[in-house]
Parts: C-alpha cells; sequence; structure tokens
C-alpha cells in the first residue's frame, strides 16, 4: 500500500469521525441511550458529554479531513 491509499483509508475515517460528532451534536439523547444500552441515562451530565464530545469528534474529524485532503495530492506528485 503506498502513501497516497493509506492516507486515503485515513480520510474515510476522518470523515466518519466528523459525521459522527454531527450526530451527537443534534442527536444528544439516542447517543447516550445507545452508549448505555437503552438504560435511561438521559440526565443532563449525560447529554453535556455527549454535546462536549461531538464538538471534540467534530473539529478533530475536520482538521483531519483537511490534512489528508492536502496530504493525498502531495504522496501522489511527489517524486522518489
Amino acid at each position: 500500500m503506498n502513501e497516497a491509499s493509506g492516507d486515503l483509508i485515513a480520510l474515510i475515517f476522518a470523515i466518519a469521525a466528523a459525521l459522527f460528532g454531527r450526530f451527537s451534536l443534534r442527536h444528544p439523547e439516542k447517543v447516550s441511550r445507545f452508549f448505555t444500552f437503552g438504560y435511561g441515562g438521559d440526565n443532563e451530565s449525560h447529554l453535556a458529554f455527549n454535546k462536549v464530545q461531538g464538538w471534540a469528534l467534530l473539529i478533530v474529524g475536520i482538521i483531519g479531513a483537511i490534512m489528508f485532503l492536502v496530504m493525498i495530492p502531495i504522496d501522489l506528485f511527489s517524486s522518489k
């Protein structure tokens, strides 16, 4: 596997992390129910944690996607 295909796989994971962060921001109660295996868990601390976690994943996913979008052409067009 060359560097560009590895960066493409990492780009897919970064986009998935950003999308999950966006989902966690929009629906923190569903994410809380999923991670507590259906247990009520919709108190304010769970919802606040899911919103913070959503923002963190969204920001890290966007930064990662931008980084890998820059790295893929560099890897493809670099001469060895």
